[in-house]
């Protein structure tokens, strides 16, 4: 019976008074913090993202894959992107090996190639294994 919970009402009234000298005013939190419209490491509209599931679901697919195309000391070439774009035309789903000689790191790989390709996107880096999704011809169209 000692601790009273307060109200809404009690904790505007807290908030809205003015601050004493030497005491921290508290700003309430935002209830709300709107998505950006763009991934500001990707540049892509918010849309275009993979939601957790989807995700999850995709990742789950490509477990039992094995990677189909090596990047090497040659780093992201316009004959690696050509490769990728031409596979993806059998498949949905591609793992991508980044040895040990690339230029930069997996991720910034993943995202060289996804960014080369429409529609295509990184769902996975693991150590140095990327996973690309582009979704089917007619599934991009509808």
């Amino acid at each position: 019976m000692g601790r009273r919970l307060l109200g809404s009402a009690n904790r505007r009234q807290l908030i809205s008074q003015p601050p004493v000298a030497g005491r921290l005013e508290c700003q309430p939190l935002p209830l709300y913090v709107p998505r950006a419209l763009s991934d500001p490491r990707t540049g892509r509209a918010a849309i275009d993202s993979l939601t957790p599931g989807r995700r999850a679901e995709l990742r789950s697919q490509a477990h039992s894959l094995k990677p189909i195309f090596q990047v090497g000391k040659e780093g992201v070439t316009d004959r690696a992107i050509d490769a990728v774009r031409d596979a993806f035309n059998t498949r949905e789903i591609l793992k991508i090996k980044v040895l040990d000689s690339a230029p930069t790191n997996a991720r910034a790989t993943g995202e060289a190639l996804a960014s080369g390709i429409e529609d295509a996107q990184v769902v996975q880096v693991i150590g140095r294994t990327v996973v690309l999704y582009r979704p089917k011809p007619e599934d991009r169209a509808g």
